[in-house]
Formats: C-alpha cells, sequence, structure tokens
C-alpha cells in the first residue's frame, strides 16, 4: 500500500479529534477519512467500504509512528466504555472502536 507518512504533529490533530464528546461513528469518519484523503496514494480512497476505510486508516496511522512502542489494548477498551456510558452505541461506532490503533505509539 502506498502512503505519505503521517508528521508527527499532525498526531495531535488525530488525537484531539478522536477524543472529542462526539458518538465514535461521527468523530472516527472524520479522522479516517481525512487521513485517507491526505496520506493515502491511490484512486480508490473514494469507493472504500467502512471495512476497508478502518483498515487502511489503521494501517497509515500505525506505520506512520517512529517509535517503537507495544500496542496497548488498555486505552482502546477505556475509548469502548466511555462511548457505552454516554452514547447509544451502534454497529459502526463499535466497528470504528474496535480498530487497533497504537495509541501508545502516538502518545
Amino acid at each position: 500500500m502506498k502512503f505519505k507518512q503521517i508528521p508527527p504533529d499532525y498526531f495531535l490533530t488525530i488525537i484531539d479529534r478522536i477524543t472529542r464528546f462526539s458518538p465514535a461513528n461521527v468523530r472516527f469518519k472524520r479522522v479516517f477519512d481525512d487521513v485517507i484523503s491526505k496520506f493515502y496514494c491511490s484512486d480508490k480512497a473514494k469507493n472504500l467500504s467502512i471495512e476497508e476505510t478502518i483498515q487502511t486508516a489503521v494501517f497509515i496511522i500505525n506505520n506512520s509512528i517512529k517509535q517503537d512502542s507495544n500496542y496497548n489494548e488498555g486505552l482502546r477498551n477505556i475509548l469502548i466504555e466511555l462511548e457505552k456510558k454516554y452514547f447509544n452505541s451502534n454497529h459502526e461506532s463499535y466497528q470504528y472502536l474496535s480498530a487497533s490503533i497504537n495509541y501508545s505509539g502516538i502518545l
């Protein structure tokens, strides 16, 4: 997959948008669509399904992290618990929240 590396300062934007107070399907879709439109080098970016969008964006994000850090499932679980507490979860939100983003590496 061809993509441009995400600059380190852009990860602050990603974290800011992912942690805003809105349903997961809204905030993650915005972040993933933005990452794909800016950093994915393919004409197929506009015709991706939700699953392909998630997979592509997570691949770009995780492979743009410069630091060696282990994937931490605990941070993802915290986001899932907060989503359940404050919003009516739906299947699409759970798909986005289940993405294996390396939050530890971003932070």
